[in-house]
């Protein structure tokens, strides 16, 4: 019998709403709870809107002129890694350059740069820039791995655009190699470790299974890649993961495995643009080095970003998210899944 469960409570409130001439209308929300921590997230109703700001044209031709991540100044104003660790200073692979990060999150702390031009639409990201940018990530990684004895993290995390926390338009990966586990992935682990010891499986196994067996939340399958919506959404507007059965870290990934992932996140971004969504996150979930059990398989998580109100730059983090911890979304997980799934169907890349 598989353990997984999906609970959700249904709150029932109404109000005098005036968008229905003061009428006592009727409204819903839901409590739903993360299958593996048991963390709520609520879906929750209220308007937002996903368009570009007016000024946004003006922003990236002004923010070219002195972006230090174009080819006529990356090598000028960037920094290098001691010759100590990277003798030649960065890393390149194609178009993509790695380099340390001028404002490090931990002791080893990386940007890749992965093309030449200042600025892509979401849903136009070349699948190349993609692939060369993960393969130069892990690539690092894996370099790191051979230098660094002891437990270590090695993580790959994409703030696409402003609202997704980016500081430059220029797209830029960020890539670390750390002792300290992030909060959440430290939770995850440690509640994965807990589920194995119980019930002798992988979570990300039974999850899928159980994503697959009920349907209204799988995507499907690219390959090797499962994909499905998650029960207790991150995102305002939804969210996407990706599991890579078996493969525990980014340096586990062959080049087949990076361009099939390459080619559904681009889709999963043309699907969320068809609501105007022009900004994300990505993550991946390592375990960590050193630890070869079966408890864990590596995951990524794709999360549509975008300002509330576009002309005051609202975010869409709020007090729920930041002091609280509650996640919440305006939509249904299982109808994000049925629109990344038509546009993975349309592209020929769900396996038959």
């Amino acid at each position: 019998m598989n353990p997984i469960q999906f609970r959700k409570n249904v709150l029932r409130g109404s109000q005098h709403d005036p968008r229905n001439s003061l009428k006592l209308t009727p409204y819903d929300t839901e409590v739903r709870y993360d299958p593996l921590t048991g963390r709520s997230s609520r879906i929750c109703h209220f308007s937002s809107s996903t368009r570009l700001p007016k000024n946004f044209e003006q922003l990236v031709e002004s923010t070219q002129k002195h972006c230090p991540f174009c080819p006529e100044r990356i090598l000028r104003e960037t920094p290098r890694f001691d010759e100590s660790l990277l003798p030649e200073g960065r890393l390149r692979l194609g178009e993509a350059v790695l380099f340390p990060n001028l404002n490090p999150y931990d002791e080893l702390s990386a940007v890749i740069v992965p093309c030449r031009a200042h600025y892509f639409p979401a849903n136009e990201l070349p699948v190349k820039i993609v692939v060369d940018g993960i393969r130069l990530a892990r690539d690092f990684l894996a370099l790191l791995e051979c230098k660094r004895e002891g437990v270590h993290y090695g993580s790959f995390y994409w703030n696409y655009l402003p609202p997704s926390g980016g500081s430059q338009i220029h797209p830029h990966m960020h890539v670390l190699y750390s002792t300290a586990a992030p909060n959440l992935l430290r939770e995850r682990l440690a509640a994965e470790k807990q589920y194995f010891k119980k019930y002798h499986r992988t979570y990300q196994q039974d999850l899928c299974m159980s994503e697959e067996e009920q349907g209204e939340r799988w995507v499907g399958s690219t390959g090797t890649i499962h994909w499905h919506t998650p029960f207790a959404p991150t995102g305002l507007l939804g969210d996407l993961m990706a599991t890579f059965p078996k493969k525990k870290r980014l340096t586990e990934l062959n080049d087949e495995d990076i361009t099939e992932f390459a080619h559904a996140l681009r889709a999963a971004m043309q699907a969320f643009s068809s609501t105007n969504l022009w900004s994300f996150n990505l993550a991946f979930y390592p375990q960590a080095t050193g630890i070869e059990t079966d408890e864990h398989y590596l995951t990524a998580h794709l999360v549509p970003r975008l300002y509330i109100a576009p002309g005051l730059h609202s975010a869409d983090v709020s007090f729920m998210q930041l002091l609280l911890d509650e996640k919440f979304a305006t939509v249904y997980p299982e109808q994000v899944a049925q629109q990344i799934k038509s546009v993975f169907k349309e592209q020929g890349l769900l396996n038959s």
